[in-house]
C-alpha cells in the first residue's frame, strides 16, 4: 500500500471514530502528522474525497460529509398551511456539494437528453428500496416523476384521451380536485369520515357508477389522518377485480409510519389493479419521487 494510501485510511478510521466532526486539520498540519509531502497529502486527500467522506471548499479546507440525518431544530411552532420545504431547514451545502460532484463526474452527459424510459440505475436504486418495503416492481414499471402533481397529471391526461370516469374520496387532497376540475374529468364522489371506512356504501357508489379509476390515500390520509384497516383493504381489491377498475394508490407519507405488519393495495393484490404512488424519503434523498404503474 502506498503512503498516501495509507494516511487515507487513517483519516478514513479518525473520522468514522469522531475524531474530526466538522473538518479535517490544514494541508501544512497533516503535513508534519504524517511527516509526508504536499503532493502525498493531496493525493489522499482525493481518495477520501472520492469514497465520499470529505469536500473541498475553496480557501476554506476539507470539511466532514456527515453519515447521519443530523437532528432538526425543535420549534414550539410549526406553519402546515404549505408542503413545501423550508429552505432554512434545508442542508444547501450538503446540497451544493452533490452538485459539484454531479459537474465533476457527468461534465457534459448533464445536458444531453437521457433515455426516454428513465435512467436504469436509478431506476435500480429505487427498485431496491421498495423491495424493502415490501413492493416488489421491475424497472419497466417504475416511472419517476418530479412530485405527485405530476403523476396525477399524467394519469389525469389519460383519463381525458380515454374519456374514463374516476372516483375521488370527500374530503381528498385538494390538488387533485383543483386537477379533475381544470381538465374537467368526468368524476364521482364518496365520502369518506373519521370512523371506520364504509365499505357498503363505497359499493353503492361503484355499483351505480361505471369507473375506471378510483383515487384512494388508504394510509395516512390527507386531510383526515385515517388509515384503512386490513380486511377493508382486501374488500378492496375484490371490489377492483370484480368491478374491473384501477386504483391509484396515494402512499404519500408511507415512510413516516414505521410498521412493518401494514401491507399496501399494491402488495396484496395479484392481478396488477393497483397503481401505486410513492414520495420517497429514504437516507439523504428527500423529496425523491418513484411512482409504479401498472401494465395493461
Amino acid at each position: 500500500m502506498n503512503k498516501y494510501q495509507t494516511i487515507a485510511s487513517t483519516l478514513s478510521q479518525l473520522i468514522d471514530e469522531g475524531r474530526y466532526r466538522d473538518r479535517l486539520p490544514t494541508i501544512r498540519s497533516l503535513m508534519t502528522m504524517f511527516r509526508a509531502s504536499q503532493s502525498t497529502i493531496n493525493q489522499a486527500l482525493q481518495l477520501l474525497i472520492q469514497a465520499n467522506k470529505i469536500y473541498n471548499k475553496p480557501h476554506s479546507g476539507y470539511f466532514i460529509i456527515p453519515n447521519h440525518v443530523e437532528k432538526m431544530e425543535s420549534h414550539s411552532v410549526y406553519d402546515f398551511s404549505t408542503a413545501s420545504t423550508s429552505w432554512t431547514d434545508f442542508p444547501m451545502a450538503h446540497y451544493v456539494h452533490c452538485l459539484e460532484i454531479a459537474f465533476k463526474n457527468e461534465k457534459e452527459d448533464l445536458f444531453t437528453y437521457g433515455d426516454v424510459t428513465g435512467q436504469t440505475s436509478l431506476k435500480q436504486s429505487f427498485q431496491s428500496l421498495l423491495a424493502d418495503q415490501h413492493i416488489f416492481a421491475k424497472t419497466d414499471q417504475i416511472v419517476i416523476t418530479s412530485g405527485t402533481q405530476q403523476a396525477l397529471h399524467l394519469l389525469a391526461l389519460m383519463m381525458k384521451t380515454n374519456h374514463d370516469k374516476i372516483l375521488i374520496e370527500q374530503p381528498t387532497y385538494h390538488q387533485m380536485v383543483n386537477l379533475i376540475e381544470r381538465l374537467d374529468l368526468n368524476y364521482a364522489t364518496y365520502g369518506r369520515h373519521l370512523e371506520a371506512f364504509d365499505m357498503d356504501a363505497f359499493e353503492k357508489v361503484v355499483q351505480r357508477t361505471q369507473l375506471d379509476y378510483v383515487y384512494l390515500m388508504p394510509r395516512l390520509h390527507n386531510p383526515l389522518g385515517t388509515t384503512i384497516s386490513e380486511a377493508d383493504k382486501i374488500k378492496l381489491i375484490r371490489l377492483a377485480h370484480q368491478y374491473h377498475f384501477y386504483m391509484i394508490e396515494d402512499d404519500y407519507l408511507g415512510d413516516f409510519e414505521h410498521h412493518n405488519a401494514y401491507k399496501s393495495l399494491y402488495e396484496l393484490d395479484d392481478q396488477q389493479c393497483v397503481i401505486y404512488l410513492k414520495k420517497l424519503f429514504e437516507n439523504h434523498v428527500p423529496w425523491a419521487k418513484i411512482r409504479i404503474r401498472c401494465t395493461t
